[in-house]
């Protein structure tokens, strides 16, 4: 019986005894396998409003749709690249030395129609925290304000400036 031979055509860094200079990736990208990846943090109303009409914008489509993803950054699951954090950092961030990344996500938060949907993804809230805004911020008191203030806004730390009107001559 003959053995098998397997290789990893996955192009990999060379090892260096060197890390590469550090540097800071302004374009890094994460993105959902699926909107159902979301569904664990999701009341059964938002999820039952992804089943109805999905996650997408007007334009019913995902941006940037021209640009596929690298074979080479899919984790070995088989998920979509960027969806697992472990598989980015041990692929990526680590090997490359990036210091410091803007995390640009590639979902479904940005063009959603349902506005209150949108912005509980796109800011990390629960939908709950974004549905009971406005109570919360009306329950606020004048005095919980002032205390706020007080504790904030230390006089022996402030800068005050003076604009004047030009005088005419």
């Amino acid at each position: 019986m003959a053995d098998t031979l397997t290789a990893d055509t996955k192009p990999r860094l060379a090892p260096t005894a060197a890390k590469p200079p550090a540097f800071i990736d302004c374009d890094l990208h994460n993105e959902l396998d699926s909107i159902r990846d979301l569904y664990p943090y999701l009341s059964k109303r938002w999820r039952d409003h992804l089943d109805t009409y999905g996650g997408h914008g007007p334009n019913a489509g995902w941006y940037p749709r021209f640009l596929d993803h690298r074979e080479e950054s899919r984790p070995p699951s088989g998920r979509i690249a960027g969806s697992e954090v472990a598989f980015t950092r041990t692929d990526f961030i680590e090997p490359c030395n990036v210091a410091y990344g803007i995390l640009n996500p590639l979902g479904p938060a940005g063009g959603q129609l349902n506005h209150e949907l949108g912005a509980a993804l796109a800011t990390g809230q629960t939908i709950e925290d974004v549905e009971s805004w406005p109570e919360r911020i009306e329950a606020v008191t004048r005095e919980q304000i002032n205390e706020a203030a007080r504790a904030v806004m230390i006089e022996s730390n402030s800068v005050t400036g003076l604009l004047l009107a030009e005088r005419p001559t």
